[in-house]
């Protein structure tokens, strides 16, 4: 029991340098990109390229309400203000998306 414990507790430290070292190598990207002038919709794809990576899924559809604040109180007709991003993994929702 206690190697399984170790070994967990291994493959979280592992797991978590890699993604701190993705995040180090994202922000090193998005520096390089300003420092060369990339316009907006340059960033925007490069942004789009980092979330497909990270297997978060972009939601533009206010199918599911539970994944929206709603700024409008309700109402049947309200637009997507900001999109949701939900882990593709786990289904988790990571950030909820606005309604106005």
């Amino acid at each position: 029991m206690s190697a399984d414990a170790y070994e967990g507790l291994r493959k979280q430290v592992v797991a978590a340098v890699s993604a701190r070292f993705a995040h180090l190598g994202q922000l090193a990207e998005l520096d390089a990109a300003l420092e060369r002038g990339a316009s907006v919709d340059d960033l925007k794809a490069l942004s789009r390229q980092w979330l497909e990576q990270a297997g978060i899924q972009v939601i533009r559809s206010a199918e599911d309400p539970r994944l929206f604040d709603n700024a409008a109180g309700g109402e049947a007709d309200a637009t997507i203000q900001q999109p949701a991003y939900v882990d593709e993994a786990t289904g988790r929702l990571i950030k909820a998306g606005r309604l106005g």
